[in-house]
């Protein structure tokens, strides 16, 4: 880019030309602040952050500042010293495995990453998301096994301000899967409404997948969800942010309970999930801390600005 300065009563043709070029450094989005990471029973690494803005990026106390670009996006790199290991594109809304921790023995008792499971007789376990979600167009979902009798699974949607380790924990949206002597059934919840009911003997001991829906000031309950399928119900009762994921299995006199490859989405919190095995196939084992790099990606300029933090 050219250009003059021409000073009052000065000719244009007599002001030196000027040559600039322009990068689009203001462009350029800034790194993420806030760094944050927290490991599973399996080692599997949960990283979240929150972003920043090139535009009104003030202090705003319980909200996050706009958004300045196309879409949220950015480059996530894993390293061991100066030697990069892994990289990761994350964009916000991407579904990820549920981080569970639970009310046994120990944090992670019956817990294997993103699943949990009891057995046995009078057995019974809580457990929740590390993971929050904060706003609507979100879903949680997992797979419900329960074989055998006396046992039951209890799976939905709990507010951060509730006591998930008490036995009486109930979420105020959830899914019940129960095998007793009046056999299989298939609950679904809204507060303390039953929305639907089925016999559940078909899918019950091989397994059923539920994904529950933050749709506006509606929750949704699908089963086997595909684009396009039905509800099997509707819950009109309007969420109470934050939620956490939550699930209690648990056991009578006999039988097994199972509940499996949890994942869910918390947009607008960006994070991602390096992996156990990942981090075996990098490093040769799990690592008790890493060094993470995350840049902002802009559709304009591309790779903005990175914060780096050994977590």
């Amino acid at each position: 880019m050219k250009y003059k300065f021409v000073s009052s009563g000065q000719n244009v043709d007599d002001a030196l030309v000027v040559s600039q070029t322009l990068r689009g450094q203001s462009l350029k989005p800034p790194g993420p602040s806030n760094i944050l990471g927290e490991r599973n029973s399996a080692g599997d690494l949960y990283t979240r952050w929150t972003r920043r803005s090139r535009i009104a990026g003030g202090l705003r106390p319980s909200t996050d500042v706009p958004l300045a670009e196309e879409k949220e996006e950015f480059l996530v790199e894993w390293y061991s010293g100066s030697t990069l290991k892994r990289s990761m594109n994350v964009s916000t809304g991407m579904a990820m495995a549920a981080v569970l921790e639970g009310n046994g023995a120990s944090k992670f008792a019956g817990i294997d990453g993103n699943s949990a499971a009891v057995s046995g007789s009078a057995q019974a376990l809580n457990v929740v998301s590390l993971q929050t979600i904060t706003q609507a167009g979100n879903f949680i979902e997992a797979t419900l096994e329960s074989t055998l009798a006396d046992s039951t699974i209890i799976f939905g949607l709990i507010p951060t301000t509730r006591d998930w380790r008490a036995s009486s924990a109930t979420p105020d949206y959830r899914v019940e899967l129960s095998s007793a002597g009046a056999g299989d059934l298939l609950e679904l919840y809204g507060g303390t409404t039953l929305l639907h009911s089925e016999d559940a003997s078909a899918y019950a001991a091989t397994g059923v997948r539920i994904r529950l829906i933050l749709s506006g000031s509606e929750v949704r309950f699908v089963k086997d969800w595909t684009p396009g399928a039905p509800a099997l119900a509707v819950s009109p009762i309007a969420p109470t942010y934050p939620l956490r994921l939550f699930a209690r299995v648990s056991v009578g006199s006999v039988g097994t309970s199972n509940f499996r490859n949890a994942m869910m989405t918390t947009d607008p919190t960006p994070g991602t999930i390096y992996s156990a095995a990942q981090q075996t196939l990098d490093f040769g084992s799990t690592q008790s801390a890493i060094k993470v790099r995350i840049y902002s990606r802009s559709a304009v300029v591309g790779l903005g600005d990175y914060t780096e933090k050994t977590i």
